[in-house]
C-alpha cells in the first residue's frame, strides 16, 4: 500500500469534515487525534496547550520523524492522507486535519520552526509559547470561530 496521492487531499478532507472528524471541525477534536498519533509513535508525555487562538500538541518524542510503516516526513504528512496501520486498520495520520481546518499551522522543534500554512498569521513567538522546555516537537495550529 502506498501513500495516498489525492491531487488535492487537503481540499478533499476540508469538504468532508463529518467523515474525518465525526462531529465536525473543532480544535479539541483535532488536537486529540494528533495526541493519539504521537502516543502511538512513541511519545511518553504529550501535552495540549492553548495560547490565545493557538492550540498545540507538544510531545517528548518527535513523532513526525519517528519510524513507522509509511514514513512521511513533513510537509508531506500535512498535505496528504497517509495510512497509519500502527494505529489500526483503515487509520490515517491526523496532521492533515490541522492543515485543512486551521487558519495557520506551525511545526516547532527546539532547533527549528517550520510554517506549514498561514505564514502571514504565524509570527515568530508561536514556538516560544507552545513548545515547552524538554519537549521534542510541538505542532501548533491557529483556530478561530470565523
Amino acid at each position: 500500500m502506498d501513500i495516498l496521492t489525492l491531487d488535492d487531499a487537503v481540499e478533499h478532507v476540508r469538504s468532508k469534515p463529518d467523515m474525518y472528524l465525526g462531529g465536525g471541525a473543532r480544535p479539541d477534536v483535532i488536537a486529540q487525534a494528533i495526541v493519539g498519533d504521537a502516543l502511538v509513535l512513541g511519545a511518553g508525555r504529550v501535552l495540549v496547550l492553548r495560547h490565545g487562538p493557538w492550540w498545540a500538541v507538544a510531545a517528548d518524542a518527535d513523532w513526525l520523524t519517528a519510524p513507522c510503516r509509511f514514513p512521511s516526513l513533513p510537509p508531506e504528512c500535512f498535505r496528504r492522507i497517509v495510512p497509519f496501520p500502527e494505529a489500526g486498520v483503515n487509520c490515517m495520520r491526523h496532521e492533515i486535519l490541522a492543515t485543512a481546518f486551521a487558519r495557520a499551522v506551525v511545526s516547532c522543534t527546539p532547533e527549528r520552526r517550520e510554517v506549514i500554512s498561514g505564514a502571514e498569521l504565524a509570527d515568530a513567538t508561536v514556538c516560544e509559547h507552545l513548545l515547552p522546555a524538554g519537549f521534542a516537537r510541538s505542532l501548533a495550529f491557529m483556530w478561530s470561530a470565523s
